[in-house]
């Protein structure tokens, strides 16, 4: 019972969590003491003293609606800077014309034009300001909606000619965007200062704030030929309608489903722009190549930012309840180099690292300061080495294909004969169960060197409609590896390998006909069970993607028959070994020593595991696994298990996840009907255990357990009430302590972040160095789902636990409150 009421009261507690009260200002700003919302002032204080020495003009902070700190400065300034400047407010804070950040303002405004059914953001451009507003040949220039001057993907050069076909380029192109003044103007009647005062800046007491034409823009500049100019305080008025998502004291001046737009990415090119507002942690384009580093990798991953030249910034922060605005010149502390006319600062990283510093990290992250990852390794090898292990990444949106998420299954073998491994990989390429029948089917062609992987994708769309699992055998028996898929929302998928080019030509496949039109498949296995060489699929079909346990009906755990020729997808049969509901497991594996292979299978809607006796000929007998001492508030449905004999008796015994966050041993019975016994290797709590491998890790001759669970918060950002007694995305491995020992096993955690779901490990000695390698999947961590591999590393002294592959990742985490590193 404690492991169930410790995973319900990490969910009703973060369901009782709410945002953070917002104090929107009237004309005065509230002020609040640093120390009261847990801030450090004296460091805090330390970030301002290191900004003004930056150059900058004005710095504010706002912590839940009221300034928190500020600062204000004069500045001397470059000539830049000087055109940029405008005047002083009644309180003498510099008014300024904030460049790009204008941009973000102008997103928010194509947005209320939405709202008011004025815009269609996938209309042409051309439908509301005529033919030849571009330099292009119109049928290029009619191709241009909205939405590609929103997201910087219009396929124009700065001066308007063609570079590429709307929808295929990433390019920043003020000249494009600032089309958008023209529009607004056109379907309101208004002048751009016009609608901004009425729709927006009297709205929320933007005082400070309009737009007047910029005398030092010349013909064919990239430069809009109006600024906006304001001070740093309205900004972060500007920020607070942001981090309210739309709403002023109570009242809805923008709905938050279409504002929430803005800041989302708005395409795949680079996952780091949405529309017109800059996305840290994502993928980030930098000189023609996606890179994890994202805009300011010491700042919190949801951090949103409007961006303009010479270091303007507008920071939104929803995790923090945070707004930061700096206005003023380039900083001291700045590359020289320019990327998508956005300066490339060293100020930003620093600023933030020294703003993290005085931040309350608690409320961010659960003591980001005692994250597992970072702790010293206190387990050591057989031969005395302390282990450790480090990050590797194979496939993800950067390497790979941007919309790659929801990765799942995998499995390795040689499919091109030349020596090494390639590994298949499966990616439902999903953050939420919507029914959208997309999915992707990926091979990393593996090579000598473990860091080197060639990519490719064998099936993408409906065909692999959230793909879940993957099997791999030679089922033509040609002597080449071929592939069987299993689609969580369609069917099972055949892939026929062509033979000693299967790297550059095409794969043949069929759907199985008899699969079709059967709802969810889970998991699908390859393995020959009657001894004619040639194997069958083993799979698990559970109805639906994502079933109601209470009226769940009864579906097939089945074995399908290939015929002579594999391609002939109507001539596959099905052979049903049971029926359960939600079935959840198909695992081929010699359960009764007796040469032959066996099927374990799991219910997820019965919480019970069972198997099928082979006895023959395709012929199988249910047997009922039944574990009367197992406790009455474990679930164990065999979603995921691995077999040994651990207890010695010369039987194998089954390692399973048990919900919420348990490792099982059950003990095989004499008996084929017989009761199982039930021991308690470890557990996570509160982290929902899923994945489990046998493997022996430390070298000492024994299985040891490698473990993966499921974050439960959002998956496509760092969700700001996830903390650490929540159930998060954890891996770790427990060790065998020898000696007949079947419970209690020492809990080594590798790594625990915020959202990670690891669904598969195998084990393979990648780097050749006598110890072994873990490979696997990550999802729900949307944009660092994908494939990796864990490099195993032994030290005479001890080593940081984990060190991660990207600059940028969903935060590491500690332990629960009250739990310590074993």
């Amino acid at each position: 019972m404690k492991y169930i009421l410790s995973f319900l009261m990490s969910v009703i507690t973060c369901g009782l969590y709410a945002q953070d009260k917002i104090d929107y200002p009237t004309e005065q700003w509230q002020r609040v003491k640093a120390a009261e919302v847990g801030w450090n002032d004296v460091l805090l204080a330390e970030a301002l003293a290191y900004a003004k020495d930056q150059n900058s003009s004005s710095v504010v902070i706002v912590h839940g609606g009221k300034i928190m700190a500020e600062g204000h400065w004069p500045v001397s300034g470059s000539s830049i800077y000087k055109s940029l400047t405008d005047d002083n407010n009644a309180e003498g804070q510099i008014i300024e014309d904030v460049a790009s950040m204008q941009k973000s303002l102008v997103a928010i405004l194509v947005v209320i034009a939405k709202t008011k059914g004025l815009l269609d953001l996938e209309a042409s451009v051309s439908d509301y300001l005529g033919e030849g507003w571009s330099e292009v040949k119109p049928n290029q220039e009619k191709a241009i909606t909205l939405h590609h001057l929103l997201s910087m993907t219009s396929g124009l050069e700065p001066n308007l000619s063609f570079n590429a076909p709307a929808g295929s380029r990433w390019q920043y192109n003020t000249n494009a965007y600032s089309k958008l003044g023209p529009v607004l103007q056109k379907v309101t009647g208004l002048s751009i200062g016009e609608l901004t005062s009425q729709w927006l800046t009297s709205k929320i007491g933007m005082s400070d704030s309009g737009w007047e034409h910029r005398s030092w823009v010349l013909p064919g500049m990239d430069a809009n030929k109006y600024g906006f100019l304001t001070s740093a305080r309205d900004m972060a008025r500007l920020g607070l309608l942001m981090l309210s998502n739309g709403s002023w004291a109570g009242k809805s001046i923008i709905p938050s489903s279409d504002l929430i737009q803005t800041h989302q990415s708005s395409q795949a090119l680079n996952p780091a722009y949405g529309n017109l507002w800059w996305l840290n942690g994502q993928p980030t384009l930098r000189d023609g190549k996606l890179t994890t580093a994202g805009l300011v990798p010491s700042a919190p991953t949801d951090l949103y930012a409007a961006l303009g030249s010479l270091g303007r910034k507008l920071y939104v922060v929803p995790s923090l309840n945070l707004i930061v605005t700096r206005l003023g010149d380039a900083p001291e502390e700045a590359s020289d180099k320019v990327f998508d006319n956005v300066f490339d600062n060293v100020f930003d990283n620093v600023f933030w690292q020294k703003l993290m510093a005085a931040s309350p990290k608690g409320a961010l992250c659960g003591q980001c300061d005692g994250a597992i990852a970072d702790q010293l390794s206190n387990v050591k090898s057989a031969d005395g080495h302390y282990i450790s292990w480090i990050e590797h990444i194979i496939d993800d949106p950067v390497l790979g294909i941007a919309d790659l998420s929801g990765s799942d299954g995998l499995s390795m073998a040689d499919l091109d004969q030349d020596g090494y491994e390639d590994i298949v990989s499966v990616h439902e390429s999903d953050t939420v169960y919507d029914g959208k029948p997309i999915g992707h089917v990926r091979i990393a062609w593996g090579s000598q060197n473990p860091q080197l992987w060639d990519l490719s994708t064998l099936a993408t769309g409906t065909e692999a409609a959230a793909a879940e699992d993957v099997a791999l055998a030679d089922v033509n028996g040609d002597g080449f590896i071929d592939v069987v898929v299993a689609c969580e929302l369609a069917h099972l998928i055949y892939f026929q390998n062509p033979g000693k080019d299967s790297r550059t030509a095409p794969w043949e496949r069929t759907i199985l006909n008899v699969s079709k039109n059967r709802g969810s498949y889970i998991r699908t296995f390859l393995a020959d069970f009657d001894g004619d060489g040639r194997p069958e699929v083993a799979a698990a079909n559970k109805g639906e993607q994502n079933p109601e346990i209470k009226d769940a009906p009864l579906n097939n755990i089945s074995l399908y028959l290939p015929p002579a020729d594999p391609l002939k997808g109507n001539e596959w049969t099905e052979q049903v070994l049971g029926r359960v509901k939600i079935p959840i497991n198909s695992e081929p594996v010699d359960l009764d020593g007796d040469g032959d292979l066996d099927i374990v299978g799991g219910s997820r809607a019965e919480a019970r595991i069972l198997w099928f006796e082979n006895q023959g000929g395709l012929k199988f007998l249910e047997h009922s696994i039944n574990v009367p001492d197992a406790p009455k508030e474990l679930a164990i449905t065999g979603f995921n298990m691995d077999y040994a004999d651990l207890d010695g008796d010369g039987r194998v015994d089954i390692v399973s996840t048990a919900w919420p966050g348990v490792i099982t041993l059950l003990r095989q019975p004499a008996n084929k009907d017989g009761e199982w016994k039930f021991s308690e290797i470890g557990h996570a709590a509160p982290d929902q255990l899923v994945s489990v491998r046998l493997a022996d890790i430390d070298s000492d001759g024994d299985f040891d357990v490698f473990v993966g669970a499921y974050s439960r918060g959002p998956r496509d950002i760092d969700g700001p009430l996830v903390s650490a007694n929540n159930p998060i995305g954890r891996i770790a491995w427990f060790e065998n302590p020898g000696a007949g020992v079947l419970e209690n096993w020492p809990r080594h955690d590798i790594s625990r972040r915020k959202r990670g779901m690891f669904d598969k490990w195998l084990f393979r000695d990648l780097d050749g160095d006598g110890d072994l390698d873990v490979l696997g999947t990550r999802g729900n961590s949307e944009p660092y789902d994908g494939v990796f591999w864990l490099e195993q590393i032994r030290t005479t002294e001890p080593a940081k636990v984990f060190s991660k592959a990207r600059p940028m990742d969903s935060l590491q985490m500690s332990l629960p409150s009250g739990q310590s590193l074993q």
